[in-house]
């Protein structure tokens, strides 16, 4: 139902999750984090992250080959 992960994306696995509850995100070796309209940046976590429903979702991923920001919608 999430379809198919895209290997050559920053974040290759983002699924909205039903009923307005958010995101699941995930990168394999990645630091996560995220922000949802303008506010702070969440504590990093590692390889996979729910990221709460939001009209601005983004989700910073950071890896040793830097970082890049990825807006959800």
């Amino acid at each position: 139902p999430g379809g198919v992960p895209l290997q050559e994306s920053p974040l290759p696995v983002s699924i909205k999750l039903p009923d307005n509850q958010g995101w699941a995100v995930a990168q394999k070796g990645a630091d996560l984090s995220y922000r949802v309209d303008g506010g702070n940046w969440s504590t990093p976590r590692k390889n996979a992250l729910l990221v709460p429903a939001g009209r601005d979702a983004e989700v910073k991923v950071a890896t040793s080959n830097g970082e890049t920001t990825v807006q959800l919608h």
